[in-house]
């Protein structure tokens, strides 16, 4: 099947190139009561997570280094969510209007989520009580990119055999790149294009995933297992 001019102009590599996460980090501090402290006033503020956040709407939520997240479905973020480093995050059905950025935070539970821009999961070192960071049931907007785990953390995209009981929808990218925890991304859909490089993960799972566009795998450990994916253009999938 022919690919459209523009995307043989534009290589996959740089179409997944995540962009910088700015979050929206006000100062000034003042309570909001629950496990949630608000930085600046309004819709933009800024609040801080550890413990369980009230239902309610919120506009950026924070959480900080070594902190404990709780959000369910009841929870609204109009803009973005950060979790800072050692921190564990949990996001059960609640809407994210912009972006999810977590930096080298300890794990990472996500189930049924919408988040309308893009989600970066950058260096999770282990896993909740649950035994592995699951990605599952959500809907992201634009790119999802999983990179540098650590060997401890074990993660699941979608994978609706064991730990997910629905897989993902991801807008346009996904990427998964230098990643040494066990790593299975299957069942997901892909709008775009989906690129797994330089992973060191064993396992290495990816099947069954629906890709719109391009598939491309390379410099992944012997043994990975590719099978299932659809894809128009597909190099090594």
């Amino acid at each position: 099947m022919e690919i459209d001019g523009t995307e043989r102009r534009v290589s996959v590599r740089r179409l997944i190139t995540v962009p910088i996460l700015v979050a929206v980090l006000t100062a000034s501090a003042a309570a909001v009561g629950g496990h949630g402290t608000a930085l600046g006033a309004g819709v933009d503020a800024t609040v801080r997570c550890n413990g369980t956040l009230p239902g309610g709407t919120y506009g950026n939520v924070l959480v900080p280094t070594g902190a404990t997240c709780v959000m369910g479905g009841s929870v609204t973020v109009t803009g973005n969510v950060k979790a800072m480093s050692g921190s564990n995050l949990s996001i059960t059905g609640t809407s994210i209007g912009k972006n999810l950025q977590d930096e080298s935070g300890a794990s990472l539970a996500q189930s049924g989520a919408s988040i309308g821009g893009l989600e970066l999961i950058n260096g999770l070192t282990s896993t909740p009580q649950s035994g592995t960071n699951s990605i599952c049931g959500s809907t992201i907007g634009k790119d999802l990119s999983v990179i540098s785990t650590g060997t401890a953390a074990a993660t699941v995209v979608g994978d609706t055999s064991g730990v997910c009981s629905a897989p993902n929808t991801i807008g346009r990218n996904g990427k998964f790149d230098r990643n040494s925890g066990s790593l299975d991304v299957s069942d997901n859909t892909f709008n775009r294009n989906l690129l797994v490089e330089n992973n060191s993960s064993v396992p290495l799972i990816v099947t069954n995933n629906t890709i719109g566009n391009t598939c491309e795998q390379h410099g992944n450990p012997p043994g990975s297992v590719f099978s299932g994916n659809k894809a128009k253009r597909n190099l090594g999938c």
